[in-house]
């Protein structure tokens, strides 16, 4: 084309510069209250519809004949011009208005209509929907001009009240507001209220009044609302909310008036304006519809851009060539994102980006390389130190006491100095561990920790009991072992109504990580009172030394409570550890109910050796034989992998010639971290209360099934089908057991009698 034809044409003097500040660009970060929200710094709307519109132009121009002298419209007369003008889209007739002084007249002169109704109605498709996908437009309302819409859809987004942008169209004001525009234009229906006194004055007609006002849900002067935004509390125009209230004060004082025809005119104003506010906001939610379809278009292809396969592999040869590591291309494309939408690029074609992309890449890659170095570096440090993990399992686990196998890998291990300096060492590999060199390094120094351990739960106990400090300081570390050895957690979180039982327990809460331990006053003041029932001296006794006697104890709080509550009621029968922890237990707290809190003293009642064997044989087996959780002791075979109880004790007769193997010397249960013993032990044994009817035991069965404790009922039925015995007699055929050898107490005497048939005996 010739440069006499070109200066013919519109916007033949204007640059690209000026060209990019008028439309602005496509997209960019907004940083606002809301958060970080991608956002258009332009209409674009009119960038949306004007990039289609020109892809269209393209495609039409490859079917068509091309027009070499555009200008030769203007010299067609006016009529045929406008039926030309009326197959255009409106974004093409709003960029023609601005063209020229003789265009602009033409088309928004009144007699042009036809022209603007023709386009629009062109841009519908057959439903008569606005649809972006087929470029078109929200039909005109009837109260604004075709122009006038045209410049509310595609025009500038500059805010009509103040010279800021980015503001996009509020089609419920019809008009542009900023951020602070429309804080201030519009407020909260409550601000409302009181800024006008509208409830106030006219309580009854508060309902009617908001029916009246135009509102919005828009919270973001960029973004349209979508379907959850629409649920919040709509924003009420100010200017509208001062208007109505007028309105309806000066009807109100002419119906207060007495004037004619009053109410009736009152009523048709609301009825009217009423139908008005709803049609106004109706079309306006189906605009904002409209820009938020354009909305999430534009942001998929923003987004799919720099997702897509050219872009990746563009990027890809750049590194490359450059001579960088191919794994910082993922972290390399995030930065030329964020470079493009700061910069506010309006253009992402690969041309662009691999004419760009050279010095970005450059500068980019550096910080891609430092990340990608830093994160490479940790993910070495945690694998080195998987390796000493590694090294303390199958090393030197193996190599420790048996009681020590199960013990957590202490933290103390990674700051010793051959570790750090095998840890920390420069390069990217993972070498051997200096096995000579660290091996006696952590020998000393899990000795070392254990006995530092040790010492500081001893010093609990010291500090809790002053009164036993010159008896307890005698036993050195062997205060461990006592029964009185008794520890929770510090707190009162769940974890501190946990009863920790000597070294063996309290070990998995020291090197487990669950923080500090405090000496149970409350638990030793319990296990005091149960081990005087059986004439033990709680400072000497140990633990082991109670559990191999196996008794069985009833608090007295809860055989009390139970009785009152019902004669058929039930009683726990309680090991020596359930003594110590009873105010902790769920059961003992819902049994006893209010008969004794955390802090009342306790009282327990030892039960006979008759009644304990036949509570032991309903009891389950604590450690369970049937658990691969036993090792031997005298060699480190299962140090690694524990057994069952079986294979466990053949492994000990077999390879160390033990005939009888003895647990606790031979061989021995590997308690599990955190596994307390009254949570995961034994199942308790319930103590009927019911005398006539309950704790029967059948004399005609041998072996452990005459230990079986039955009910009459049940009793009954065994007797008829194992033994035929249809009359039953007590004494011959059954006899009964607990109430004979356990009788409640009677006020004033003392805790720790054994009750028996023939006659009581003071411990």
């Amino acid at each position: 084309m010739a440069a006499q034809d070109l200066a013919e044409l519109p916007f033949s003097d204007l640059d690209r510069t000026q060209v990019l500040h008028e439309l602005g660009s496509r997209w960019a970060y907004y940083l606002g209250n809301e958060g970080i929200a991608c956002i258009g710094k332009s209409n674009y709307i009119a960038n949306y519809f004007q990039t289609k519109l020109r892809v269209h132009t393209k495609e039409v121009e490859r079917s068509h004949a091309k027009l070499y002298n555009p200008a030769a419209i203007l010299n067609l007369p006016v009529e045929l011009v406008c039926e030309i003008f009326g197959h255009l889209h409106p974004l093409d007739l709003y960029n023609l208005i601005r063209t020229s002084k003789a265009i602009r007249g033409l088309l928004l002169n009144r007699g042009s209509e036809p022209v603007w109704k023709s386009s629009y109605n062109r841009s519908h498709d057959k439903s008569g929907q606005a649809n972006p996908l087929n470029l078109s437009c929200p039909p005109c309302p009837q109260d604004v001009s075709y122009p006038k819409w045209t410049s509310l859809l595609f025009g500038p987004a500059t805010c009509d009240l103040c010279p800021c942008y980015p503001a996009m169209v509020d089609f419920t004001y019809r008009l542009r507001l900023c951020k602070n525009c429309t804080e201030t234009y519009t407020l909260p229906e409550v601000e409302a209220s009181i800024a006008y006194d509208v409830t106030l004055r006219h309580p009854w007609e508060s309902q009617r009044f908001w029916k009246m006002v135009r509102y919005t849900y828009r919270t973001n002067h960029v973004m349209y609302p979508s379907v959850y935004d629409n649920e919040r509390s709509p924003r009420y125009a100010r200017a509208d909310v001062q208007a109505r209230t007028a309105e309806m004060n000066r009807y109100h004082e002419a119906i207060d008036e007495g004037q004619p025809d009053a109410r009736e005119r009152y009523e048709e104003f609301v009825s009217y304006t009423t139908h008005m506010t709803r049609e106004y906001v109706k079309l306006a939610k189906a605009c904002h519809s409209w820009c938020l379809t354009i909305w999430n278009i534009e942001k998929v292809h923003f987004d799919h851009v720099f997702e897509s396969q050219v872009v990746q592999t563009c990027v890809m040869h750049l590194v490359n060539d450059l001579g960088h590591h191919v794994l910082d291309v993922p972290v390399v494309i995030p930065y030329l994102r964020s470079y493009f939408t700061e910069k506010l690029h309006p253009r992402f074609s690969k041309k662009e980006i691999e004419h760009l992309a050279p010095v970005l890449v450059e500068k980019f890659v550096l910080e891609a390389k430092k990340k990608r170095l830093a994160e490479e570096r940790q993910a070495l440090l945690k694998l080195r130190e998987a390796t000493v993990g590694a090294f303390y399992r199958d090393v030197v686990r193996p190599l420790l006491p048996p009681l020590l196998w199960d013990l957590p890998q202490p933290p103390a291990i990674l700051e010793l100095p051959t570790i750090l300096e095998y840890v920390n060492s420069e390069g990217m590999s993972v070498d051997a561990i200096p096995k000579d060199r660290v091996l006696p390094e952590i020998m000393e120094c899990i000795s070392g920790s254990v006995h530092l351990q040790k010492q500081q739960l001893v010093d609990l106990m010291l500090t809790a009991l002053p009164e036993l400090e010159e008896q307890l300081k005698g036993l050195g570390l062997g205060v461990l072992d006592l029964a009185m050895a008794l520890f929770k957690p510090d707190g009162d979180s769940m974890r501190g109504k946990q009863l920790l039982f000597g070294w063996d327990e309290a070990k998995f809460e020291v090197y487990g990580g669950g923080g500090k331990l405090v000496f149970d006053t409350k638990a030793f003041e319990n296990l005091r009172a149960m081990l005087r029932s059986v004439g033990l001296d709680p400072i000497s006794t140990t633990a082991k030394t109670i559990s191999e006697m196996n008794k069985r104890f009833v608090c007295i709080h809860c055989w009390e409570a139970a009785m009152r509550a019902t004669p058929r009621g039930d009683v726990v029968a309680l090991e020596w550890r359930d003594c110590a922890g009873h105010h902790y237990l769920e059961n003992g707290k819902r049994r006893c109910g209010n008969a004794h809190g955390p802090t009342e003293p306790s009282s327990f009642f030892l039960l006979g050796e008759d009644i304990v064997a036949s509570v032991v044989c309903h009891e389950s087996t604590y450690p369970s034989p049937f658990i691969g959780r036993w090792s031997c002791m005298l060699c480190a075979e299962h140090a690694k992998n524990p057994v069952r109880r079986k294979l466990a004790v053949a492994h000990v007769k077999q390879k160390h010639s033990i005939s009888e193997p003895v647990e606790g010397r031979d061989l021995f249960y590997r308690m599990q971290y955190r596994e307390i013993w009254y949570e995961v032990g034994r199942k308790r044994q319930l103590i009927k209360l019911d005398e006539e009817n309950s704790n029967l035991a059948c004399l005609l069965c041998r072996g452990p099934s005459a230990l079986h404790l039955w009910e009459r009922a049940g009793l009954w039925t065994h007797l008829a089908s194992r033994h035929s015995v249809q009359e039953p007699e007590e004494n011959v055929h059954f006899r009964r057991r607990l109430l004979r050898h356990f009788i409640a107490p009677t006020p004033g005497q003392p805790a720790g009698i054994i009750f028996t048939d023939q006659n009581t005996d003071a411990v």
